[in-house]
């Protein structure tokens, strides 16, 4: 049972950063309605730049107060370990104590330009979109680029946002 969005906000990022498949919620406020729950997953999921940017697929059921939001994942939750070690190794690799933060920063784009190429992967890899498209088959696409970014100035301690842009053809 949660009595705010902020609460709503917490339950929905703990969720994800956990990789539960959905969750339950009964909510006490008092101007319950979708676009609310909406603006709540957007909150939730920007808790952390990563579960914002991974591309989570979510439903949303509303019963009276009672939710259900069921959460689709880009890969599983094995692949999202491996990711971790990943990153992990990589920032080992790649990254050392008498680094400043700019020379972190630029090892880190040096590697992700050095190491991928821009191109779809399979699905089961996360089609280009995920980081295990770069670690499995060493190809991705602008948002798996941006995310491997984010997760090495994470582990650095670097502050990084993840921006989300769109593009038309002409």
């Amino acid at each position: 049972s949660v009595s705010s969005w902020e609460q709503l906000n917490d339950a929905i990022f703990n969720a994800v950063k956990n990789y539960e498949s959905s969750i339950t919620v009964k909510m006490t406020m008092a101007d319950i309605n979708t676009d609310k729950i909406k603006q709540a997953l957007t909150d939730g999921f920007g808790k952390s730049e990563y579960t914002y940017g991974i591309g989570i697929d979510t439903k949303i059921a509303l019963s009276g107060s009672t939710v259900i939001l069921t959460f689709g994942y880009p890969v599983s939750e094995a692949k999202e370990q491996e990711i971790t070690s990943y990153v992990k190794a990589t920032a080992a690799k790649i990254f050392n104590d008498n680094m400043t933060d700019f020379q972190k920063v630029r090892a880190a784009y040096e590697y992700i330009i050095t190491n991928t190429n821009y191109s779809i992967a399979p699905e089961e890899d996360g089609g280009g979109h995920s980081i295990y498209s770069i670690l499995k088959d060493g190809i991705g696409v602008c948002q798996a680029y941006a995310l491997l970014f984010q997760r090495l100035m994470e582990e650095e301690g670097i502050e990084s946002k993840y921006i989300v842009g769109t593009s038309t053809q002409l």
